[in-house]
């Protein structure tokens, strides 16, 4: 759990909207040891946590990473209001409504996977800013601490984007090799499970879908 709390309390403060120097002016130490709680280097005194949790307005199991996620009513009408808004481009709108509500939840893997999709596509994959690639980062590990191996699945796939965008290819081959193989990936199992129609349908989406993939890349080959 404390592999987490590094995340958390980044996480907390760029949603708080304050810098490692404000933070840890209210906790009175360093900014150089606030950068070390959140790098993982060290973690806060176990007296300071309390008074950490009180700062970002969370209990302390969600401050450590056992905060309760969002009842499915609650996540689906919030991700319903904020792709209505990401339709009207209104990206930093968007992104305040994840913050605010990662403020109340900072460990829910769905809210957190929805806010890297947002920064990857509206604000990193054309201009590949490092500052949004680091946050992506940061959440993207954040992830990896939850329970959901779909999320951790998704947040890893999209971290081999970013760390190959930034010329970070080591890292982006190591975690590449350490994904499902597509032999193994829920749409080719999906077909398993199904019988008749529906399993000749299933067939049709995936004969399309590998066309579609096999387009893109002699496209690419060609350019």
């Amino acid at each position: 759990m404390l592999v987490c709390l590094g995340e958390n309390i980044r996480s907390l403060r760029i949603a708080k909207g304050i810098t490692q120097e404000q933070l840890g002016y209210e906790m009175g130490v360093s900014a150089q040891a606030v950068s070390r709680w959140e790098n993982g280097a060290t973690y806060p005194d176990i007296t300071m946590l309390p008074m950490i949790a009180d700062f970002f307005d969370v209990t302390l199991d969600e401050l450590m990473g056992r905060g309760r996620e969002l009842e499915t009513n609650e996540r689906e009408a919030f991700f319903k209001r904020v792709h209505e808004m990401y339709n009207r481009k209104e990206i930093l709108a968007v992104l305040e409504a994840y913050d605010k509500m990662l403020q109340k939840h900072p460990n829910d893997a769905y809210l957190l996977h929805g806010k890297v999709n947002v920064l990857y596509y509206s604000q990193f994959k054309k201009k590949q800013d490092m500052s949004v690639a680091k946050e992506i980062i940061s959440l993207c590990n954040k992830i990896s601490c939850s329970n959901n191996i779909g999320m951790q699945c998704g947040a890893n796939a999209l971290l081999v984007r970013v760390y190959a965008r930034t010329g970070q290819l080591e890292e982006a081959r190591k975690l590449a090799n350490a994904l499902p193989s597509f032999e193994v990936g829920r749409e080719l199992l999906i077909a398993e499970c199904l019988q008749d129609a529906e399993k000749k349908e299933h067939y049709r989406y995936l004969v399309e879908r590998f066309e579609g993939m096999v387009a893109r890349y002699k496209k690419r080959l060609s350019d």
